[in-house]
């Protein structure tokens, strides 16, 4: 029986694995995860294919983006402070800012208005949901 929807298209065409991709809430753009380079970093194409381009430059990996509601700021998943934590980055400065600092953090997931994330974390013993205001990044 044939999927309905129309024909797939490849967006990404590399030996290394490009794993979890994330629509802009404007559909322009889809970030992705790959580790192109050795490590997992955060990377982004336009929708109807192109060139990928490097958004996270580290030696840690960095995975699971999530867009902000208006599509200026990604959240994403790293080890770069020695252990799991979310990162927000501004597109247009492109600078990481770590957004949780206690236990393992995972997961990121933006409010519809923005002004929150909710994530998974080991702070309280076991992985449960928080959430966390975000207005000020």
């Amino acid at each position: 029986m044939p999927s309905e929807g129309g024909q797939s298209i490849q967006l990404t065409h590399h030996e290394a694995t490009d794993h979890h991709p994330v629509w802009s809430p404007d559909g322009s753009k889809i970030a992705f995860s790959s580790n192109r380079k050795g490590n997992y970093d955060i990377w982004i194409i336009s929708a109807s294919g192109g060139e990928p381009e490097q958004l996270t430059f580290h030696e840690s990996d960095d995975d699971h983006v999530c867009w902000s509601p208006e599509g200026t700021k990604i959240a994403f998943m790293s080890k770069r402070s020695g252990k799991q934590d979310i990162w927000i980055m501004s597109l247009p400065d492109r600078t990481p800012i770590q957004f949780t600092e206690e236990a393992n953090n995972s997961w990121p997931s933006w409010s519809p208005d923005g002004k929150k994330i909710a994530f998974a974390s080991t702070r309280a013993g076991n992985m449960d949901i928080w959430v966390k205001d975000a207005s000020s990044f």
